[in-house]
């Protein structure tokens, strides 16, 4: 992992349940997929990152409730129950 960082199996799984889909920071945003794939592949969206991991050509996000509510002002329980009504 980056930094020498290991994560444990548990922890990996709570990371997974504090990450927003990239449908439903669309939907919040009021923005395509796209431009919120775009967006954050290019550090345009100061509410997560994306990356390649190595040898492949999809990327990855991740996108932060607290970071989207922070941008957007929408409280992070309601980015939670849109996330998982998508």
């Amino acid at each position: 992992m980056a930094g020498g960082q290991e994560y444990s199996e548990r922890r990996i799984k709570e990371m997974e349940k504090e990450r927003v889909s990239v449908k439903a920071a669309a939907e919040i945003l009021g923005m395509s997929v796209l431009s919120v794939q775009g967006a954050l592949i290019h550090k345009a969206l100061p509410i997560g990152g994306a990356w390649k991991n190595e040898g492949s050509e999809c990327y990855t996000y991740h996108i932060s409730p607290k970071m989207l509510s922070d941008y957007t002002g929408v409280p992070v329980e309601t980015i939670k129950t849109i996330n998982n009504s998508k």
